[in-house]
């Protein structure tokens, strides 16, 4: 043989190796960065969900504390001695006219304690309480604003201009405020509240209270995480109140300008001293903000160690998993790879044409030991049935030679007696073709025949419905003339009851006319009674109603007259309608009734036409009838001879496609034989290459 084998190859195991590592490598690289990806979103949702939770749990103890403050504040507000310290204190007040005084004078009167000191017991109870209620400064003013009691010095002894005095009397109570006091140099919370002895009544004066902010420090402290989380307190205008990292002084806050005033829904990340991540939640009725928040550092910091962990992770994994192909590698080149190229070094040769290549016997349990074996056999038959085709190809050839010669033989003859066949064949087809024709002619015939008949049977049946038709519809048309007639002397009669109507109608107008004109006279008389009255003086004033009555009689008639003629215009107007309307309908009619007796009279001109196409219809149809049986005679004898004919030729065609078959079936006896000896040669000769 003379095809090429390759012989050069690579293994399969190495290739395997190499495509399993990419894809577990490729798996591993997914796996880590998905890995990664949920690590970062997981450490930021736990560093939001512990920003929000300190800003949440540092606004709710605020709020708390602000609402204890203030129910504090109003509670001392309502406190009897407090209550009667700012009665007494605008008692004093009127009394010394400090109210009409110019505020620098009351202040340089009063420069030495800033206060009226009106009760000093209730001054001695606050300070008792101090310690334990957190109070760093409490004052007591009265209802113009002027100290009545204070725990300390103060800087003013009016306050009535005061943001917060003003609030607190006017709405009962201001919200907490932070204060920076210079001289503690700390900040405080102040409330104030208005003095009242009850809700009903009006207030007497202004309470208010400075607390510490242990509270608000220890809540921050609480809500914060230290190193991780811190968080601050700041007001409307960011500034620290209180922080769980540094002193509160009413600082600003670094990066306030990118915290939103009203709170945010979740974390934000904004640019302070560092970049941070935060929550802000709104506290004290919304004036204050909670601002919980962490470097965003450390949230990095946390990522990049995740990350690395993971790494190294998926890295040992990868490079066990090396190991494990590494192992599975070698057992499939001793167990496999080997024996499998042994395998296809046989095989190629066997391609190649040699035969005589030798395998040695497998041991193996295995399905590589199994093809071993198998391909050692098959080569073994190969070398037998090689031997065998070289011995069977010559015999084959011989064979052949002897079946051409005399398949020759055959074909000729057949040739022969299918030319004779085929001249028989032809000549009776003609003869059937052309009587074939003469019976396509005569059917043709009976079929004209049939639809003449059939035509002038419809005809019959059309002319007899067409006759009594015709019978029904002068029938109708006599009913019609008599209907006509009664019609037309209805129309008359109408128009004469309209003309009687009309004449009628023209009494009545004559009628209104006289109504009329006695109306007329009867305002003439009237107008005259009025003339005479008036002449008598007094005695006439009977006449002048009576008069009035007359005149207003009178116009009544006369109004009367004209609705009357108005009526009567328009009934006359449709009198003349009605009339015309019945001379054009009269009209009408007698035109339809000529009309209809003229049809009477085509009807039955039409009727004898029909009557006369009946019968020539009737002779046609006897005639056709005879053609059709004639030409149904003839058509069944041509039918007949045409049969026989086409038997004749599908005889010989019969026979000359028979001998036309074994002229061909030994034409193919010849071919194959051919064949078949071309074939053997090939088989003798490819046999022939193969070394045994």
């Amino acid at each position: 043989m003379n095809s090429q084998v390759p012989t050069s190859t690579s293994s399969l195991s190495r290739r395997l190796v190499r495509g399993t590592g990419a894809t577990l490598f490729l798996f591993l690289a997914t796996l880590a960065w998905a890995g990664s990806r949920l690590l970062r979103d997981r450490i930021l949702r736990e560093s939001d969900g512990g920003l929000l939770q300190a800003a949440e749990q540092a606004a709710l103890v605020i709020d708390g504390v602000a609402a204890e403050r203030e129910r504090q504040v109003q509670l001392l507000a309502s406190l009897p001695s407090v209550v009667d310290a700012a009665r007494t204190g605008s008692a004093i007040v009127a009394r010394l006219g400090l109210a009409t005084l110019p505020r620098e004078e009351a202040e340089r009167r009063f420069e030495a304690t800033r206060t009226l000191d009106v009760d000093p017991r209730t001054r001695g109870f606050l300070l008792a309480r101090a310690a334990s209620l957190d109070l760093a400064e409490v004052l007591v003013t009265e209802i113009n604003g002027f100290n009545a009691i204070t725990t300390h010095r103060t800087s003013d002894l009016v306050q009535s201009d005061e943001a917060w005095w003003r609030t607190a009397l006017s709405a009962g109570l201001s919200r907490a405020e932070a204060e920076y006091d210079e001289s503690a140099q700390r900040v405080s919370i102040s409330v104030s509240a208005a003095v009242r002895e009850s809700d009903s009544t009006p207030a007497l004066g202004v309470l208010k209270v400075v607390y510490g902010l242990s509270a608000l420090q220890q809540a921050v402290r609480a809500a914060a995480t230290a190193g991780v989380i811190a968080v601050e307190v700041v007001d409307t205008g960011g500034r620290i109140i209180a922080s769980s990292r540094v002193t509160p002084d009413l600082t600003p806050l670094p990066g306030r300008e990118a915290i939103p005033r009203s709170g945010a829904d979740g974390v934000l990340t904004y640019q302070g001293d560092v970049l941070r991540r935060g929550a802000v939640l709104p506290t004290n009725g919304s004036t204050w903000r909670v601002v919980a928040h962490s470097p965003q550092a450390l949230v990095q910091a946390d990522l990049r160690r995740s990350n690395l962990i993971l790494g190294a992770i998926a890295l040992t994994v990868f490079l066990i998993l090396l190991g494990v192909l590494a192992a599975i590698n070698g057992f499939m080149t001793r167990r496999i790879a080997a024996p499998a190229a042994a395998l296809a070094a046989a095989a190629e040769s066997v391609a190649g044409g040699n035969l005589s290549v030798r395998l040695a016997e497998s041991t193996a349990d295995d399905e590589i030991g199994r093809l071993s074996r198998a391909t050692g056999a098959m080569i073994g038959g190969l070398r037998n049935l090689t031997v065998a085709i070289k011995t069977s190809a010559s015999e084959t050839a011989a064979m052949a030679l002897d079946l051409t010669a005399s398949s020759e033989e055959m074909a000729a003859s057949s040739q022969q007696m299918a030319q004779t066949a085929a001249d028989l064949s032809r000549q009776s087809a003609e003869m059937a073709r052309t009587i074939q024709d003469m019976a396509a002619d005569s059917a043709r015939m009976v079929g004209l025949s049939t639809a003449l008949a059939s035509g002038l049977g419809d005809g019959l049946r059309r002319n007899e419905r067409l006759r009594k038709l015709a019978r029904e519809n002068r029938q109708r048309l006599d009913a019609s003339d008599r209907e006509l007639e009664t019609l037309v002397e209805e129309a008359r009669q109408g128009v004469a009851a309209a003309d009687a109507l009309n004449a009628a109608s023209q009494e009545i107008r004559q009628f209104v006319d006289l109504i009329q004109q006695m109306a007329r006279q009867s305002k003439l008389l009237a107008f005259s009674a009025s003339m005479e009255a008036s002449r008598a003086g007094p005695q006439g004033a009977g006449f002048t109603v009576v008069a009035k009555e007359v005149q207003r009689l009178a116009d009544g008639s006369s109004e009367a007259a004209e609705r009357a003629e108005k009526v009567v215009a328009a009934l006359l107007a449709k009198v003349e309608e009605s009339r015309l309307s019945s001379a054009r309908s009269a009209a009408a009619v007698a035109g339809v009734r000529t009309a209809t007796q003229q049809g009477l009279e085509s009807f039955g001109h039409v009727e004898a036409a029909v009557a006369d196409t009946e019968a020539w219809t009737s002779a046609i149809a006897d005639a056709s009838r005879t053609s059709n049986a004639v030409v149904g005679d003839t058509t069944g004898r041509l039918d007949a001879l045409a049969r026989g004919t086409e038997s004749f030729a599908a005889a010989m065609e019969e026979v000359a496609a028979s001998a036309e078959e074994q002229s061909a079936s030994t034409e193919e006896v010849v071919g194959t034989a051919t064949s078949l000896a071309a074939t053997a040669e090939r088989l003798a000769a490819q046999a022939g290459a193969f070394r045994l």
